[in-house]
């Protein structure tokens, strides 16, 4: 194990079995607030081992095992982060259902069910503030998912298969700060999905298969105060564009580009003028 230069985390790596596991844990400073563990290779990932241990954040990474094993009592991590992390059997929400202290919960190239459903806001903590989950194979989130999470400001549903967002998704009205929403397969928007979403300040849509930008989807986030991504989306800039081109209220940064038609293709849509617009 190493530990850095202010002694805060510590990084073990190739950890043969849950004994050196253990030892490493029953020797660690009262001053380690992060523990990041890589390159196991082991049968199931034990949570209970961390109940006696006030850790503040756990990574573990570049790992394969056999099962995700839940936790028997509850554990006081704030933040859990698991990155190229494969398991054979599919870990279900209900598993993190003891980690009622956490606020952030990452997960970067998981192996997760393709669905995330409302069992993941019955199963989380209560508290979290902070959820990413990308490149995880994800094609569907069914409504209510997140929406007794009161406490969420950051959502990133990234690097995955989405080809909507469903409305209900969130608490309404919603303390969510950012939606990263980036390298999905969206192609279309239900109307009223951003409504309520008083404390939005960044939409991140980019990279996706977005082609219009209906008023009624869009008018509730199109306020000078939030700031838009749009970039590598397939947009027709014609008329049906007029609202967001000429509202007094729109975003007063907004990254995008035209796609359609020829003329306009690269045009920036915040140097759009109604002129440019017709059908």
């Amino acid at each position: 194990c190493i530990s850095s230069t202010n002694d805060f985390d510590l990084h073990c790596s190739k950890l043969k079995n849950f004994d050196a596991l253990n030892s490493v844990l029953s020797n660690l400073p009262e001053n380690v607030v992060l523990l990041q563990i890589s390159n196991l290779n082991w049968t199931h990932l034990p949570l209970n081992v961390f109940r006696n241990v006030s850790l503040n954040t756990l990574i573990i990474s570049n790992s394969t095992f056999e099962s995700f094993q839940n936790s028997s009592t509850d554990l006081g991590l704030h933040h859990l982060s698991l990155e190229n992390v494969s398991f054979q059997t599919k870990p279900v929400w209900e598993d993190f259902e003891h980690l009622r202290n956490l606020q952030t919960l990452s997960m970067y190239n998981v192996t997760l069910n393709s669905t995330i459903d409302s069992s993941f806001c019955h199963s989380i903590s209560k508290s979290i503030k902070s959820v990413t989950i990308a490149a995880g194979n994800v094609s569907e989130i069914r409504p209510d998912s997140f929406r007794v999470l009161t406490s969420l400001t950051y959502l990133r549903i990234s690097h995955n298969k989405l080809r909507t967002f469903p409305k209900l998704v969130l608490k309404n009205p919603s303390s969510l700060e950012h939606l990263r929403l980036d390298y999905n397969r969206i192609y279309s928007l239900p109307s009223g999905v951003f409504d309520k979403l008083s404390n939005l300040k960044v939409l991140s849509l980019s990279n996706n298969s977005i082609s219009t930008l209906p008023e009624e989807v869009f008018s509730p986030v199109w306020r000078p105060d939030v700031h838009v991504e749009l970039r590598d989306n397939p947009i027709k800039c014609d008329c049906k564009l007029q609202w967001a081109v000429t509202s007094s209220r729109k975003p007063l940064d907004i990254v995008g580009q035209c796609a359609h038609p020829k003329v306009l293709y690269g045009k920036q849509i915040k140097d759009l003028k109604a002129e440019d617009l017709s059908c």
